[in-house]
């Protein structure tokens, strides 16, 4: 086992001596002693905390300190905290796959994305409720390894305060990342939560966010109400063309879809009916919204279906939206 899988086992056990010391304690407090050895146990546990934070740094192993700030007097809810933690994770995961592969509005996560920037618990830290996560792949000598340039956006997304902000990032990392953002915005408002994050490793340098629960409550209602643009391609059967409304209806596999055109379908350039085309569409849609009545379709352009056709291979081609 490694010094820090040592130190995380030493912490773990120390955590657990300071939990049985301070159920003595509370059961006999006429024995002062109870007290006495509560404190030495606690300054152990300290010691161990600071051995792993500088065998962190001099490893230059990826953490990630988060800390769940919540109001006092008021206990954390536990799916609260799942979910925050969860979340988190899917964020930095997603963006860690769109930064390496390309932005694909719906594609699933690779394996290699998520076995890059699987977060494990470490320890928790005492007297607050928050997580030293560290990163299980190998040590990176720089701070612009691609998990670190991921955390880094991670955290600008998390910190996003108006529109033009968000669509910075969408152009960056993707809608299903903003998507999780929401998400996980949503949740925490929800349960009261902020949060304090930090990022160590490679050199000195600290990438950090830090959001009050007033202020994650403000992200969630920013994130629910913005409209996400996205241009993307795919496969469908034309059905109906009104060249008057510049309107069409379209089947994409089993789901009609209607929406407007301008100068996709003309006098000149034609379209035939019923006919299979790879069209290109704006798709604009609330964020927070599953409702298909708050998405809009605009035809952009279309091209007759040929398998041999360079537009599959597009980034943005899905085979359904």
């Amino acid at each position: 086992m490694s010094v820090l899988g040592d130190l995380e086992e030493e912490i773990r056990s120390a955590s657990e001596a300071v939990a049985r010391a301070e159920r003595t304690a509370a059961s006999f407090p006429q024995y002062p002693s109870t007290f006495v050895s509560l404190k030495s146990i606690e300054k152990y546990r300290d010691r161990l905390i600071e051995q792993f934070e500088a065998e962190i740094k001099r490893t230059r192993t990826l953490a990630c300190s988060y800390r769940i700030e919540f109001e006092t007097g008021r206990g954390p809810i536990v799916q609260g905290v799942a979910a925050a933690i969860g979340t988190f994770q899917e964020i930095y995961t997603t963006v860690y796959h769109a930064l390496k592969n390309g932005i694909r509005q719906r594609a699933k996560v690779g394996q290699a994305s998520i076995d890059a920037t699987r977060l494990s618990i470490a320890y928790t830290y005492p007297g607050s409720l928050g997580f030293m996560l560290t990163v299980d792949e190998e040590p990176h000598l720089f701070f612009d390894s691609p998990p670190s340039v991921a955390m880094e956006n991670t955290l600008s997304l998390l910190s996003v305060r108006d529109a033009e902000d968000l669509d910075q990032m969408v152009e960056k990392v993707g809608l299903p990342a903003v998507r999780l953002t929401q998400r996980w915005a949503s949740d925490n408002a929800k349960s009261g939560f902020g949060a304090d994050i930090r990022w160590t490793g490679a050199s000195d340098r600290v990438l950090f966010a830090r959001l009050q629960p007033a202020e994650v409550v403000s992200l969630s209602g920013m994130l629910g109400q913005y409209i996400a643009k996205e241009r993307v391609l795919t496969v469908g059967t034309l059905q109906n063309v009104d060249m008057f409304e510049r309107h069409f209806v379209m089947m994409i596999g089993d789901r009609k879809i209607t929406g407007n055109f301008e100068r996709a379908i003309t006098a000149l350039n034609p379209a035939k009916i019923p006919a299979v085309y790879i069209v290109e569409l704006t798709v604009a849609s609330r964020v927070a919204s599953t409702d298909q009545k708050d998405t809009t379709y605009f035809l952009e352009s279309l091209e007759e279906f040929s398998p041999s056709s360079p537009l599959l291979n597009d980034a943005r081609f899905l085979e359904k939206i």
